[in-house]
């Protein structure tokens, strides 16, 4: 399954998402560098780089031809 998270910002929805759903692969998406560069600290606090990370753009944009579950 693939989640997404979009306008992520700290990533929190997306991370417990990834906990909730373990077999799930989780992209967290945002407008902002900051609050993606945040969402990255907690994706590495969390050891979840295998199966989530960031994309930068504005809503859709940054994610095309992508499909997810949830």
């Amino acid at each position: 399954a693939r989640i997404l998270d979009l306008c992520t910002g700290s990533g929190c929805i997306g991370i417990a998402c990834a906990y909730a759903f373990e077999q799930a692969e989780v992209v967290l998406a945002d407008l902002s560098f900051d609050a993606l560069e945040v969402a990255n600290v907690n994706i590495e606090r969390h050891d979840l780089g295998e199966r989530v990370y960031t994309v930068q753009g504005d809503g859709f944009a940054g994610l095309p031809g992508q499909r997810f579950d949830l």
